[in-house]
């Protein structure tokens, strides 16, 4: 599934986001962006100087995340801590063996704030979900342990190994990532768990939004009949949605 026109973008020349003001062309023809709390060369730091490197680390990590799918993502994270105030969490659900951990971990540290990635999952071996079937695979969690450390990354990224339900969540967010069990139910569980506590203008991404599972499908697709939410963009089966604001329910 890919991006409508219409919709906001937030890769790419046509950039069109609140918190960002366009100042003018670069060499390459790019604009240079100004955004809130981040400077502008630490954005082109992790778009530029950085990307390559992060997808590099991520290929050496068994999973499913393909690259198009993290530089999404790294974009979204840079956008969503460029834009909001203090230093909101990044929370990933469902981590496996830290493919997708090492892209934001490594965005965050590129950063350069006090922001942490928090992520979280029971680490049982229990992938895929009801809707295409489960598969039991070893523990991930050593596994999970050992590629945040081999990537420097152990003072930015917290490893909770827990259920997203069972997670006493407190932290204002300004990104999450939804990538566990993909079937209606656990997608809609490990959303609404931690929604309450999404800041307004806060990114949201989900994983394996395509035809293949019709749980993750259905429930982004009510997000999206709901006002506050956004469609912001798409790669792959990555879509990010933008929180426009939230009314606690």
């Amino acid at each position: 599934m890919c991006v409508e026109a219409g919709q906001e973008h937030i890769r790419g020349k046509a950039l069109r986001i609140p918190f960002a003001t366009a100042t003018g062309a670069s060499e390459n023809g790019e604009m240079s962006v100004e955004v809130t709390n981040l400077s502008a060369a630490k954005m082109h730091s992790v778009r530029n100087e950085r990307h390559e490197s992060v997808l590099v680390a991520m290929r050496q990590v068994q999973g499913w995340l393909q690259d198009s799918e993290a530089s999404l993502l790294m974009t979204a994270v840079t956008h969503a801590l460029g834009a909001l105030p203090g230093n909101p969490a990044v929370v990933e659900v469902g981590s496996f063996c830290g493919r997708s951990t090492v892209v934001l971990g490594s965005t965050v540290k590129a950063l350069d704030t006090n922001t942490m990635v928090y992520a979280i999952d029971p680490h049982e071996g229990v992938v895929g979900g009801a809707d295409v079937g489960v598969e039991l695979l070893p523990s991930s969690l050593a596994t999970c342990q050992r590629n945040i450390s081999a990537n420097g990354l152990s003072d930015k990224v917290e490893i909770i190994s827990k259920c997203s339900y069972e997670v006493l969540w407190d932290k204002p967010i300004g990104f999450l990532f939804i990538d566990g069990l993909h079937d209606y139910a656990n997608i809609r569980r490990d959303f609404r768990h931690f929604e309450p506590w999404l800041l307004p203008g806060a990114y949201i991404a989900f994983h394996d939004y395509d035809e293949g599972h019709a749980g993750v499908t259905k429930f982004v697709n009510e997000l999206l009949a709901e006002p506050h939410y956004q469609r912001a963009d798409c790669a792959a089966s990555i879509i990010v949605l933008k929180l426009a604001s939230y009314e606690p329910r």
